[in-house]
């Protein structure tokens, strides 16, 4: 994963405006104590760098800096951002559901709603928590094309999965209306 910062740039001279290039710094935490990534160039006309290599699913904390001609950096905070989780192996598209907001959506209906209607590819809703999601799950009105769609728990949960309960007079957890659906690795209550 990657993430790409921009700035304005400075004036290529006079030299006490400008500077030597540009550093940019991202870590995992709030004072750059943690893990750190870094991207640099000596083009002053540059106004964008990109650090590659970071980790799915984590907070990132960001830095700009002009370099003087003794490179010593001029810092200024640029934030923070949290990656996305990638997909499993298998999945070319597809959406992941955290309770917390960790994931793009934060319930499993309402990823399956954003899903396209025809696909396209296989697609896949991978649930990233081992919470109690309290909803029926209804998968219809898709034209799979020859894909599968599957919804699953996150698959480095070994001994632990996430729990559908659904909400009372409902007729079951999932109700799965459509050819080729996959379901993986839930604890459904009554």
């Amino acid at each position: 994963t990657s993430a790409t910062v921009s700035w304005p740039p400075l004036p290529g001279s006079p030299q006490d405006a400008s500077a030597e290039g540009y550093l940019l710094e991202a870590s995992t935490a709030a004072d750059f104590s943690g893990l750190m990534l870094s991207s640099r160039t000596p083009n002053v006309a540059l106004t964008t760098l990109t650090v590659t290599g970071l980790l799915e699913a984590t907070t990132y904390y960001f830095r700009a800096a002009s370099l003087n001609w003794n490179s010593v950096p001029n810092f200024s905070a640029s934030g923070s951002t949290r990656t996305k989780y990638g997909l499993p192996a298998g999945c070319a598209a597809g959406f992941n559901v955290k309770k917390d907001g960790g994931g793009e959506y934060t319930n499993i209906q309402s990823a399956l709603n954003a899903l396209p209607a025809s696909l396209s590819a296989a697609f896949c809703v991978v649930v990233r928590d081992t919470e109690t999601y309290a909803e029926q799950v209804t998968v219809q009105n898709f034209a799979n094309n020859g894909f599968r769609l599957t919804v699953m728990a996150d698959p480095a949960f070994v001994n632990s999965a996430p729990v559908i309960r659904p909400p009372g007079l409902s007729i079951a957890g999932f109700r799965i209306l459509n050819d080729s659906v996959t379901l993986q690795g839930f604890t459904v209550l009554p």
